[in-house]
């Protein structure tokens, strides 16, 4: 029968892997938010800092305005809704 410090030392190295997983899997989804707070002629920066010294929303102010975004999630939306329906109906 384990001691309640192997036990405690098996919980620590397993939730120790675990939050290792979760930083790898975040780390992209970070990576990807930063760069698009960046201005057009800074995007390929290395910098690794989380929030960029010059951080602006004009990437997603032109997202919004200038590009017909909306109509694209919209079409997504239909296109997922209709495979999901699809599939569902046939299996």
């Amino acid at each position: 029968m384990m001691n309640n410090t192997t036990k405690w030392f098996q919980y620590f190295i397993i939730y120790a892997i675990l939050l290792l997983f979760v930083a790898i899997s975040i780390y992209p989804i970070l990576r990807v938010f930063t760069i698009s707070l960046r201005p057009g002629d800074n995007l390929l920066n290395t910098s690794l800092r989380i929030i960029p010294e010059d951080a602006t929303l004009a990437n997603y102010v032109q997202l919004f305005t200038e590009k017909p975004f909306l109509t694209w999630i919209k079409n997504s939306l239909i296109v997922t809704l209709a495979v999901t329906i699809i599939g569902v109906s046939l299996s």
